[in-house]
């Protein structure tokens, strides 16, 4: 508690003209009246700030943040007093994450509530505590200053990007899967049998409008079909040193671990069976293929601790592993990325352990920057340097998903923004295709 800059600044008024008495007597009654009345309003305004002590605040969020996404948090502060309160709000946020405007200002009503929103985006998985929410207070005359903190202990929980599965689950429900970048998965061939009839949507195929149907009802109606189409699929991450790297501020794993929950959730839409492995030099976590709604939540926390590895993976031991747990034929999705040609020889080399027995799709994370050295125009002679570096990565990487394509394994290569997506549309395409 102080006092604030317009008392100080009416105590130095009365001051002065205490000051200038002796040269002009009417000033001393002038000096006396303000500092008096000054007195009394510092009296009635401190009783008011003691009013301020009833107020109460706290943090609002999910219960789990998602990683490399903006999460809503929400500030409240509720007046439980018959005065209004002026405010200025600051929160004290996690190292482990950015926020883009963690402090606001504003009014609190008599018996009312002030809220303010920021969003904070999590660079790190993990458990991340808040520090304390900070609320200033100015009286209703504005000349005391008072500072409350309140420590709720709040605890920033960082979860792989659940968001993209909210999205996806909300797109779907409206049949609207297209803004996300999802394509329509049509199966086709055996295991079409017709379960029932529903009204038409926007985006149902023409060639499932029962014409008959819609002529007796008077409006549209499509068919849907029960349609056999349970596969297994294991997600394989790769935690070793390649996947330590960062693009922009989430490492390459962080990435990959995002795209897995994204196709866990879409996977298990179509009744598939989802299993996940993750390894380096040793196997770090294996979960085999579960079905069903609580999938997910074994996925995620599976997923959750997850941190890259500053070693050379172990692929022929990864694969071997998978290899004798996961019998069946499944589609066996590898996020790792084409660092040199070395690590690329030994992976190409260790596939042979899955492939063809299963269906194997390696996703690799591109460096985009790469690109931006390779297209743009040195400014000097290291310049010069990093782009002859930069032009044989590149070659290296194209020459490795070649050598995979004539080997006959799936790839994907593409940037963090637009990896999830790329995933589940290859998954869609090959489930579409029937080959797993």
């Amino acid at each position: 508690m102080r006092p604030s800059v317009l008392a100080l600044v009416w105590m130095a008024v009365g001051g002065l003209c205490l000051l200038a008495a002796p040269v002009w007597p009417v000033l001393l009654w002038l000096g006396i009246g303000v500092d008096g009345l000054l007195a009394l309003l510092l009296v009635t305004d401190l009783f008011l700030l003691r009013q301020a002590e009833a107020l109460t605040a706290r943090r609002e969020h999910e219960e789990i943040l998602s990683l490399g996404a903006p999460n809503l948090v929400t500030l409240v502060v509720e007046n439980p007093t018959a005065f209004p309160f002026r405010l200025a709000l600051r929160d004290a946020t996690p190292d482990q994450a950015e926020a883009d405007r963690a402090q606001a200002a504003g009014t609190v009503p008599p018996f009312g509530q002030l809220t303010a929103s920021y969003h904070l985006t999590p660079l790190q998985r993990g458990a991340y505590p808040f520090g304390p929410l900070t609320v200033r207070v100015k009286t209703p005359l504005g000349l005391w200053v008072g500072q409350y903190v309140y420590a709720h202990g709040d605890t920033m929980r960082v979860y792989p990007n659940i968001q993209q599965t909210k999205q996806q689950h909300l797109l779907t429900r409206q049949q609207r899967t297209r803004q996300m970048g999802l394509r329509a998965m049509r199966l086709r061939g055996q295991g079409m049998e017709f379960e029932s009839l529903r009204d038409y949507l926007p985006d149902d195929e023409l060639r499932r409008v029962d014409w008959k149907a819609s002529a007796r009802r008077g409006n549209l109606v499509t068919r849907e079909y029960d349609i056999e189409r349970s596969q297994q699929i294991m997600i394989v991450l790769d935690l070793g040193r390649a996947m330590a790297s960062h693009l922009d501020y989430m490492t390459k794993l962080d990435h990959a671990i995002n795209a897995a929950v994204l196709l866990t959730y879409v996977a298990g839409q179509s009744q598939d069976r989802v299993g996940v492995m993750a390894f380096a030099d040793t196997i770090a976590a294996f979960m085999p293929p579960g079905k069903g709604a609580g999938q997910l939540p074994l996925v995620l926390d599976q997923l959750y601790p997850l941190q890259p590895r500053q070693v050379e993976p172990d692929y022929r031991g990864a694969f071997t592993h998978l290899a004798h747990h996961v019998r069946k034929r499944s589609l066996i999705i590898i996020f790792t990325d084409l660092i040199d040609p070395d690590s690329s020889k030994r992976l190409m080399d260790s596939l042979a352990l899955l492939h063809p027995q299963h269906l194997v799709l390696c996703v690799a994370l591109s460096d985009y920057e790469l690109r931006g050295i390779v297209t743009g125009m040195p400014a000097n002679q290291t310049g010069l340097y990093q782009q002859a570096v930069a032009v044989s990565v590149m070659e290296d990487r194209q020459l490795a998903l070649a050598t995979l394509h004539r080997r006959g394994i799936l790839t994907v290569d593409a940037a963090p923004s637009d990896l999830a997506v790329a995933v589940v549309n290859r998954y869609l395409a090959v489930k579409r295709e029937g080959r797993v």
